[in-house]
């Protein structure tokens, strides 16, 4: 009888101790393998919320651009129906290649603006990204109208428009790739300043074009 109690005493200080053990191990594994989960969750969470591009907002795309089409719409009889001088430095003063690059790029420039104001804090990447978005402005609307007119001799009016749309679209697409880019919110001060830098340019250019180059030339779209 002693001897079945040590025995059966030994057998389950046995089993205490591999339970004990397996369940250290398994504490050890979950604890190795669960941190570093985690760590990825939590990196994933801040990046989604850096990140302000959603996919609702990616499917607007055709919305936005319309909207800067209504808006560079507006800025090119701005100052012509009004003759406001302080108009003149936003919208068109003449029929020029640049005035309509100029009134395509402050109407993408409010637009933009507006939904920073709407959205505010949950889309510290917009401004990041203004930067290159408005300056493939100035790259798309004179290489589509040179681009075409070269080919076809002459303008036409309904391409003209389909050309303030199509870049219209191509800064929001370019916006929303960048502001997309992990980090993104760092470059925040860079972007303005070259921002702001364009907006300077686009006043001095307004009443002190560079002479000779047909891009500032009044009617060369004609």
């Amino acid at each position: 009888m002693p001897y079945r109690q040590t025995d059966s005493g030994i057998i389950i200080d046995a089993a205490v101790c591999r339970i004990c053990r397996t369940s250290s191990q398994a504490a050890l594994l979950i604890f190795r393998t669960y941190l570093p989960y985690n760590r990825h969750v939590m990196s994933m969470e801040n990046q989604c919320k850096e990140n302000t591009v959603t996919r609702e907002s990616r499917s607007d795309l055709l919305t936005d651009s319309l909207w800067i089409f209504v808006a560079a719409s507006l800025l090119h009889f701005g100052y012509s129906l009004t003759r406001f001088y302080p108009l003149s430095f936003i919208c068109a003063v003449n029929e020029s290649i640049w005035e309509h690059t100029k009134i395509v790029f402050f109407g993408a420039l409010f637009y933009n603006l507006i939904q920073y104001l709407l959205k505010g804090k949950s889309s510290p990447c917009l401004i990041a990204g203004l930067a290159p978005a408005l300056f493939s402005i100035l790259v798309t609307v004179p290489f589509l109208y040179y681009g075409y007119t070269g080919m076809l001799g002459f303008h036409v009016f309904l391409l003209d428009l389909t050309i303030a749309w199509v870049s219209g679209l191509i800064c929001q697409i370019i916006l929303y790739r960048v502001s997309g880019i992990e980090g993104c919110s760092g470059y925040q001060t860079l972007s303005l300043l070259f921002v702001i830098l364009l907006v300077l340019v686009f006043f001095l250019f307004t009443w002190y074009p560079p002479r000779g180059l047909p891009l500032f030339v009044p009617g060369s779209r004609s």
